[in-house]
């Protein structure tokens, strides 16, 4: 029990230096028992091991840039477009069907529209279906 319990904490322990070690070595003793460490013995075959996982080199992940809309020329306008339809139509019943919508405001924070923010709304998803949607 003894032994079982030091293997388990040998082998956490070696595991939580693989976080910060640039190379790791595994290597058996006389007794079988596997061993990992930076710095192997010298009287005993050790061979390297990769430790690292997931993205090893660092992800620049643009949060703040937005892509590009496609600009609509003045002569041919936009091309419907039926997902906006759909989404807008969608909206559109949410905000006549439910007599408090939550919103999120500029500062990331939830709150309810104004009965006056909702008008607007309706009036936005009613143009934006009239303008999207082909009958």
């Amino acid at each position: 029990m003894k032994t079982c319990l030091l293997i388990s904490v040998l082998v956490s322990f070696s595991l939580s230096q693989l976080a910060v070690a640039d190379k790791i070595y595994s290597w058996v003793d006389d007794k079988g028992i596997t061993h990992y460490g930076e710095n192997p013995p010298k009287d005993v075959p050790a061979k390297q091991i990769n430790a690292r996982t997931g993205h090893s080199d660092p992800v620049n992940y643009e949060t703040d840039k937005k892509p590009d809309a496609p600009k609509a020329t003045a002569a041919t306008g936009p091309e419907p477009s039926a997902e906006r339809c759909e989404l807008a139509r969608k909206n559109l019943q949410l905000l006549t069907t439910n007599p408090r919508v939550k919103t999120t405001d500029k500062n990331g924070e939830s709150r309810f529209m104004t009965p006056e923010e909702m008008q607007t709304q309706v009036e936005n998803m009613e143009k934006i279906i009239a303008d999207e949607c082909a009958t």
